[in-house]
């Protein structure tokens, strides 16, 4: 994905289709996405927020799920907005601009799409979270973004997160006012990463097998591209020999000599994170 240039920071841009199915497989028809409606983000941005939208609602709806099946038993008794479910690691390198974009695209849709689960009146939280995700918009499309461990990234985490908690005070203010009743609005803790090593094959060998996230599957449909096209999107081949770092659901094509294929999704997972998994991919 291209960097944001400032020009288009304070343009009226376009996204949003309706969000891809549960479950995309061999049959399914690539259809071009209708036409985008009304945003207030840069286009390419939109459409990151776009492809995280089914993630944050699966995510919202998961948490009501745990919540009712075990009370408040085990759960704070405050709405925390450091959200630690994490989308699906991404099979390949990406510019640290990059990574942080996605992450405010699937950090913003998630905590909007769980302050309404919980029932959170709009009064309370959405300009406070417009005004905070374009002010870091800003800061990340504009500015140089520091990798994971250079100089200067400590700071830029901290200025990030100076903005965060600014959001989170603001909509905690609304809450003791407009809602007092509901549970308090916090930022708490710290979040870690769940990948683990795994080997994707071909069955039978000689087939070539590609994998990209669901994310970045939402994402290409949104900007009206095909998903499925190697070329257009972002689709990483696995080498049967080695081993890659996933966790979550992936979409997945294979092609076989002789004509076979598949398209398909697979969920991968590891009871032990530091235990190679196997995942065996067949024509459809």
């Amino acid at each position: 994905m291209r960097a944001l240039p400032l020009a288009i920071l304070l343009a009226a841009c376009s996204a949003a289709p309706e969000p891809a199915p549960e479950d995309v497989t061999q049959t399914e028809a690539t259809t071009p996405a209708p036409p985008p409606e009304a945003s207030p983000f840069p286009a390419d941005y939109a459409a990151l927020r776009e492809g995280a939208r089914a993630f944050a609602a699966e995510t919202a709806e998961a948490e009501q799920r745990g919540r009712a099946l075990a009370g408040e038993n085990g759960y704070s008794p405050w709405f925390d907005t450091l959200d630690c479910t994490i989308p699906d690691i991404e099979p390949f390198e990406r510019a640290p601009r990059d990574i942080r974009l996605e992450a405010l695209a699937h950090e913003a849709t998630v905590i909007e799409a769980r302050l309404r689960g919980f029932g959170y009146v709009p009064e309370i939280w959405h300009e406070p979270l417009r005004r905070w995700e374009r002010a870091a918009l800003a800061i990340v499309s504009t500015e140089t973004v520091p990798a994971f461990g250079d100089p200067g990234y400590d700071s830029f985490e901290q200025r990030l997160s100076a903005l965060h908690e600014q959001f989170t005070a603001e909509i905690e203010a609304n809450r003791a006012r407009l809602q007092p009743d509901a549970l308090p609005i916090r930022r708490e803790g710290g979040c870690g990463a769940a990948e683990s090593p795994v080997i994707v094959k071909a069955d039978p060998p000689g087939g070539r097998i590609w994998i990209t996230t669901r994310f970045t599957f939402d994402v290409c449909r949104a900007k009206r591209l095909d998903p499925w096209d190697l070329n257009t999107c972002r689709w990483a081949e696995m080498d049967p020999d080695s081993e890659a770092w996933l966790s979550g659901t992936y979409m997945v094509q294979g092609k076989w000599p002789g004509g076979a294929s598949v398209r398909t999704n697979r969920k991968i997972t590891s009871e032990d994170p530091d235990q190679s998994v196997t995942v065996t991919i067949r024509p459809g």
